[in-house]
């Protein structure tokens, strides 16, 4: 829910900056504005009683998408879903994808790429990633040690565990919960067979409108 908005005080009455209209139950007849006052400074009067800008939502505990995967001018080549849900300090990422169509015979059965950690105040630290090429028998792990700073892969590889490090779920997400500070990052991407060294930077700022208000 929204939050609500502080009443403008008793000895200076101004508009509701949503409507204009005074608050009658705040302001009593002999303290309403006068009729011929100018309504320029009405509006100024009731812009310096706005409250700051409220802070960054919370995520919900779960957030579910779905989706189409077309290719081309409008080829049907598949679907997916994507979870997000998150309790405590924990979160789980799930993402299930099963090609339709001309693609169906090529790629066979789901693939599953599914995400576990720990949400820190410096962001997202994943500690085990899975993933399902098309059934339970083709699933590779990795898992992250923080303690000793040694990933685990597939075929039981190993690699160097630094901070930041990301699988590809996390990744998408750790930026909401600790915001870049710097046009340039630099940061390890993880998979189940290897790590990669990435460098990201931010070329612009874009404001997407959403129902819930302009991110």
């Amino acid at each position: 829910p929204a939050p609500e908005m502080p009443s403008s005080p008793q000895e200076a009455p101004a508009p509701a900056p949503a409507t204009g209209v005074p608050d009658v139950e705040a302001v009593g007849e002999a303290d309403a504005p006068a009729p011929s006052a100018p309504p320029v400074i009405a509006e100024e009067t009731a812009a310096t009683d706005l409250p700051p800008p409220p802070a960054m939502r919370t995520l919900p505990a779960r957030v579910d998408l779905s989706y189409g995967v077309y290719y081309g001018p409008g080829i049907h080549i598949g679907d997916a879903t994507y979870r997000f849900e998150h309790a405590a300090n924990r979160y789980r990422m799930v993402t299930v994808g099963e090609a339709r169509g001309l693609a169906a015979l090529i790629l066979r059965g789901q693939g599953k790429v599914e995400s576990r950690g720990l949400i820190t105040p410096s962001g997202l630290q994943p500690w085990e990633l899975t993933v399902e090429r098309g059934a339970r028998d083709r699933r590779e792990t990795a898992t992250f040690d923080w303690e000793s700073g040694i990933a685990t892969l597939s075929e039981e590889k190993t690699a160097a565990l630094e901070l930041p490090t990301f699988d590809p779920l996390s990744a998408m997400w750790h930026f909401y919960f600790s915001p870049p500070t710097a046009d340039e990052q630099v940061f390890h991407l993880a998979t189940t067979r290897r790590v990669l060294r990435i460098a990201a930077k931010r070329e612009g700022t874009e404001t997407v409108s959403w129902p819930h208000g302009d991110v």
